[in-house]
């Protein structure tokens, strides 16, 4: 997202350092006894476990497993947050979930605060919540600070941002009247 007359523009990550110790914790734990079962039952000729399962089944089981790592590592290394707010609008896109960027014209937004929110507690963690029977949508990676902005429809959405005094800012100037 590149515009001429920024006021704002933020691209939020997960913590990189958090992010590659979790893979390697969930790779270790997750493909390490399946490596050794493939060691002991293919490579040792001796069946792996109380009720061992066939070679085939065995490298299928590990060959999803290692899909299903490649793609949680894809998904954790790819997601990230842009913001970008301008005079006339705030445009967001969350990849690799919404990719197509989201623009909100300053005229469709009724009110907007910048606030602290208690990730845990008001949406049940950091990411994409969509508020089941609540109006409210959130997107959030990593701290506790973010912008609300409520539509004439009664429909609210949260971004999350690692710069509230900015973004502030930004928005004041960005609402105020020509």
């Amino acid at each position: 997202m590149r515009y001429t007359d920024e006021l704002f523009k933020e691209t939020q990550r997960p913590n990189q350092t958090l992010v590659i110790w979790l893979l390697v914790f969930v790779g270790v734990t997750t493909l390490g006894p399946l490596i050794y079962g493939v060691t002991v039952q293919i490579g040792g000729g001796e069946p792996w476990g109380d009720r061992p399962m066939s070679d085939e089944d065995l490298l299928i089981v590990i060959g999803f497993t290692t899909l299903a790592m490649i793609l949680m590592s894809y998904i954790l290394i790819a997601t990230r947050i842009e913001i970008v707010v301008t005079k006339e609008a705030l445009t967001y896109r969350f990849p690799p979930f919404i990719q197509k960027s989201n623009r909100i014209e300053r005229t469709e937004i009724e009110s907007w605060e910048v606030r602290k929110f208690r990730r845990i507690q008001d949406f049940g963690g950091w990411g994409l919540h969509f508020g089941w029977g609540k109006k409210l949508r959130s997107f959030s990676i990593w701290g506790d600070f973010g912008v609300k902005l409520k539509y004439g429809s009664g429909k609210s959405l949260l971004i999350g941002t690692q710069r509230p005094e900015a973004l502030r800012q930004a928005m004041t100037k960005m609402m105020e009247k020509e």
